[in-house]
């Protein structure tokens, strides 16, 4: 019998905590965290790809290794998929799943994608966000590229890279 989404979701909050006790000191190393690794480990659980035990293990070794800001951040984020509703959970493994099936160099495109998105969005006020919603999909993207080039003019985020090389 598989376990559900809100046990599965309550043994990670669990052992977070008591790992988060369990090391009162900052690790040494930073390990990059993203919600990728908290969906790909529900998705391993779930799938039965390695036993739980294993998972667990594998589970506090990063732990360990990740500082506490992440920590809090990794606690906030299961605290906010947990009190989700089941559609909007489902919604999200469905969207990762999709993911995943992607070819490698189309998720690191994405992921390219989500960098620069995510710095032209912190640089907006609530306002400009709030107009954003409210455009088409085809405008807002216009508008988002349109941010991203006055970021990039401004030296905030890089420019972007030629699409192809050029010949020596």
């Amino acid at each position: 019998m598989k376990p559900s989404t809100g046990t599965i979701c309550a043994m990670l909050i669990g052992l977070s905590a008591l790992t988060g006790l369990a090391s009162a000191q900052p690790a040494p190393r930073s390990a990059s965290v993203s919600a990728e690794r908290q969906l790909l480990l529900k998705r391993k659980l779930m799938a039965g790809e390695q036993t739980l035990l294993a998972t667990l293990r594998q589970n506090i070794d990063r732990w360990d290794n990740i500082t506490a800001e992440q920590r809090e951040m990794l606690r906030e984020r299961a605290y906010a998929f947990r009190d989700a509703p089941p559609a909007q959970q489902q919604a999200i493994l469905d969207a990762w799943d999709k993911f995943r099936q992607l070819h490698p160099d189309r998720q690191d495109a994405y992921r390219q994608r989500a960098v620069w998105l995510r710095a032209v969005l912190e640089n907006v006020t609530p306002d400009k966000r709030a107009q954003l919603l409210g455009m088409t999909p085809a405008e807002r993207a216009a508008e988002l590229l349109r941010l991203k080039a006055e970021l990039q003019a401004q030296g905030v985020l890089p420019p972007d890279e030629p699409a192809t090389q050029p010949t020596p």
